[in-house]
């Protein structure tokens, strides 16, 4: 009885193998070939082709524009008086709020102020 058991166990893992290693080969055949655009089959290249560089930038978002968004910001801080600009250029740098309030001995909320309208406008 014992050994009737242990038949049945040892049978269904070699089936288990079995069907393993046929999906295994299936999925490999599939692989081998790609289904080409009219329905028929083609061999897969044996080399891999580079993709073709685009002049278009796909990472780019959608109304994106360099230069504009550029000559706007140049605008904007053109139009800002001499220490609003000095605000802007230390932010631009990495400094902090409170640094930049010390650094120009003007009020924190002073500058928040001012990097926030600037962010507004760009």
């Amino acid at each position: 009885m014992i050994y009737t058991g242990w038949f049945l166990i040892i049978i269904g893992i070699v089936l288990v193998i079995l069907s393993a290693y046929k999906i295994v080969e299936a999925r490999k055949n599939e692989l081998d070939t790609i289904p080409s655009a009219y329905g028929g089959i083609t061999e897969k290249p044996s080399t891999l082709s580079l993709i073709p560089k685009t002049k278009t930038n796909l990472f780019k978002p959608k109304g994106f524009d360099l230069e504009s968004d550029v000559a706007h910001k140049s605008r904007i801080f053109e139009e800002l008086k001499g220490e609003d600009q000095k605000v802007l250029y230390l932010a631009d740098r990495g400094y902090s709020v409170t640094k930049i309030a010390k650094e120009l001995n003007r009020g924190k909320g002073e500058i928040e102020l001012i990097l926030s309208l600037y962010r507004k406008e760009s």
